[in-house]
């Protein structure tokens, strides 16, 4: 799977779909999280990176 041109939306949500199939739970956190629920209204480097 080619993952270059996913948004940190998406991306995301790969990452905990991935992890949910082998049975672990996770929670997103700090300025990715910030900028996915704020529609990118708010960002902080953390987030770009």
């Amino acid at each position: 799977m080619n993952i270059a041109g996913l948004g940190v939306k998406e991306l995301a949500a790969l990452v905990c779909t991935t992890l949910e199939h082998r049975g672990i739970d996770v929670v997103l956190t700090g300025g990715s999280c910030v900028s996915i629920w704020t529609h990118n209204a708010y960002a902080s480097l953390d987030s770009t990176l």
